[in-house]
């Protein structure tokens, strides 16, 4: 590392270049292997556990290091003294002693494991730090400046690929820029004509109100759980009707006949007695799991619980595979105007409540009732 001096007459530490990166194709191998959608922790629950904490530890993993892994091997200190994100490794405390404490277990567990560590991007004991484009320390959560900086030196597009690209990354944040629609009109009402591309005056002023939006907007915000929720559907009286609760009915009667805190807490516990206990439960914010009953529950049995947020249900990989599987189940049993879906939806979802999982080892169905599903020999040939 060397000290160079910026633009704006700051000194700021640089990394000399000693060494080149190699960079390997791994596209063919990963046609070969079997996909492992096993969910990233959330960004903003694990920036918001970060923050606000006075020292911190940056450790960097060798490449080939995944997350199944980290949290098999530190099961018992992710959220509490550590967190992990595929092969960054971050060690908080509210004092210097703890942030030591805490990281010396961290690195007796590594060489517990046999897991290397690259010592070369790692940093000890600093009160600040960049993680996933966002800089944490005491003070909370912060954009990064280098990414504001960025934003800042853009020039505007001067072809159409350009504004598309443009308008891609934009719109990523535009719940958090207001009147986004309003103010990107120009620039694409540019993309519907089929003149020759001129980046008039208007599209220029948007695109420079856009870029101060963007360095302005704060990247991630938590949400306000105490906002009402809508229910979104079409306008047909089918859809909003009938239909939608016979689907909603069939979806949430499948182990428990109410969903409050007793009759879950007692569900687990029969799969607790059964199956033993699990090093964590990932829930919806829903009353019946946050709770009291449910939480002593959780510290009697030392099982940690994680919260999902509504804001990312695509990093939910296990749900996402789910839902897949299920819908590959209705493209081939239903009509060819699938209409009938809803019909075929109990079929479906015993034909894949009765079919083996893989990360779980069984069936859904032998997972919650503990047996396997023992039906007539005509029955078990037309699932085969």
């Amino acid at each position: 590392m060397t000290i160079v001096t910026n633009d704006e007459n700051e000194l700021v530490p640089t990394r000399l270049v000693t060494r080149w990166r190699v960079c390997i194709d791994y596209r063919k191998l990963n046609e070969a292997t079997r996909k492992d959608h096993f969910p990233l922790p959330f960004m903003d629950q694990m920036l918001e556990r970060l923050a606000g904490n006075e020292y911190y530890c940056f450790l960097d993993g060798f490449s080939g290091t995944f997350q199944r892994c980290m949290m098999a091997i530190f099961h018992d200190m992710i959220e509490k003294t550590m967190e992990v994100f595929m092969d960054d490794f971050l060690v908080f405390g509210n004092s210097f002693s703890t942030c030591l404490s805490n990281l010396e277990k961290m690195l007796k567990r590594c060489e517990d494991t046999n897991l290397a560590l690259n010592w070369e991007k790692s940093h000890f004991m600093v009160k600040e730090g960049i993680v996933l484009g966002h800089k944490i320390s005491k003070k909370g959560i912060e954009v990064d400046k280098a990414k504001i900086d960025v934003i800042a030196k853009l020039p505007h597009p001067t072809t159409v690929k350009g504004i598309r690209s443009f308008l891609g990354h934009a719109g990523f944040y535009r719940r958090f820029i207001k009147d986004f629609s309003k103010i990107s009109r120009p620039m694409t009402h540019l993309l519907e004509k089929n003149t020759p591309f001129i980046f008039s005056e208007e599209c220029i002023q948007a695109f420079q109100t856009l870029k101060k939006k963007l360095t302005e907007a704060p990247i991630l915000i938590a949400p306000d759980w105490d906002q009402p929720f809508e229910l979104m559907c079409d306008a047909s009286d089918y859809a909003i009707g009938q239909e939608a609760v016979d689907i909603l009915t069939a979806c949430h009667t499948k182990a428990l006949p109410t969903n409050d805190a007793r009759v879950v807490v007692k569900f687990l516990k029969s799969l607790f007695a059964r199956f033993g206990t699990p090093r964590a439960i990932i829930s919806d914010r829903g009353t019946h799991f946050c709770n009291d009953k449910f939480a002593k529950v959780m510290s009697k049995y030392g099982v940690t619980h994680r919260l999902a947020t509504a804001y990312h249900p695509q990093t939910s990989g296990q749900v996402e595979v789910s839902n897949r599987g299920l819908k590959r189940i209705l493209e081939r049993t239903v009509g060819e105007n699938r209409a009938s879906w809803s019909d075929r939806l109990d079929d479906a979802l015993w034909a894949f409540r009765t079919a083996y999982k893989t990360p779980i080892g069984c069936t859904p169905y032998k997972l919650v009732y503990g047996k396997s599903c023992h039906l007539p020999i005509e029955l078990e040939h037309r699932a085969y």
